[in-house]
């Protein structure tokens, strides 16, 4: 009779412990884990958007806190649980990442600046004062650190001639890398566009660029630590966009943030590098003491 008296009481309390009852105080009783978010503010609304705080609530994340003293520094939280839930969801909604094929006889062409120009062929572009730097530069580049290696960089009002200057219309500046005398790298910055105010922000002029030259859409391109620059990895090249402050307001509107391409062609860095190893072992095998 005792014996079956413990069996009623053992099975009593089995069924209460897979209760919802002590299901949810087990629960309650599981240390709670956080996961913690740093947003800034659109530089452009010196805040953050309701459409920015719309789509954190329905990704499960929580304001908890605001520096008052900035731009724009936002801390959230959200739950670990609900964490895996959401980043399982996005995952899945997600489209695949487009690769970028893009070779290097199909690089992008700006103002005529192409991978692979001679520089003989840009000389003809320049003032006569910007020619003797050139030969000054890529006879010194031979030697070491370059091998090989060297840039100029161009002001169209100051570097450019009278006659050249026309298809760069809307160009600031740009810097042009060699090796061995052929364009590796070119850099181009526009100028400011006082109409165009609030200014780029690196979203929308990332987009311009995947647009007009048949690239994978903006949202491929990743994001620099900055927040500042985006860069895509194709086939042979690399292509970074990027926006930068001006450092005179325009007045009555404030900073301006100005665009720039660059596109580089980055075969060549192995060839620098092994051309410095064997530099280095030469001189390891010459010296003597």
């Amino acid at each position: 009779m005792r014996y079956e008296h413990y069996v009623v009481l053992a099975v009593v309390f089995l069924c209460f412990l897979s209760s919802p009852v002590a299901l949810a105080q087990r629960n309650t009783n599981q240390i709670q884990k956080w996961e913690y978010k740093l947003v800034t503010c659109d530089p452009k609304a010196y805040a953050i958007t309701i459409d920015q705080l719309g789509q954190l609530g329905e990704e499960g994340w929580e304001l908890i806190t605001k520096d008052e003293a900035s731009c724009g520094y936002y801390y959230f939280r959200r739950s670990k649980r609900v964490e895996a839930k959401q980043v399982k969801k996005q995952e899945s909604q997600q489209p695949t990442a487009q690769q970028c094929l893009v070779s290097l006889d199909n690089a992008p062409t700006i103002r005529g600046l192409q991978l692979g120009l001679g520089v003989e062929e840009i000389i003809p572009l320049v003032t006569a004062e910007r020619k003797y730097e050139i030969e000054r530069k890529r006879e010194k580049a031979k030697l070491a650190p370059g091998y090989g290696l060297w840039y100029s960089d161009f002001s169209i009002n100051y570097s450019i001639t009278k006659e050249s200057q026309q298809k760069f219309v809307g160009v600031s500046s740009f810097e042009l890398t060699f090796f061995d005398d052929r364009v590796v790298r070119i850099s181009v910055t526009y100028r400011p566009e006082v109409e165009k105010y609030p200014s780029w922000t690196i979203d929308e002029w990332t987009d311009k660029v995947s647009k007009t030259f048949s690239l994978p859409a903006m949202p491929n391109w990743e994001l620099f630590r900055d927040k500042m620059g985006r860069a895509l990895k194709c086939k042979d090249i690399e292509i970074e966009t990027r926006v930068g402050l001006q450092g005179t307001p325009i007045p009555g509107r404030g900073s301006y943030y100005y665009p720039m391409i660059t596109i580089t062609d980055p075969s060549y860095r192995q060839v620098q590098e092994q051309r410095a190893k064997l530099d280095q072992e030469k001189k390891q095998r010459d010296f003597v003491f």
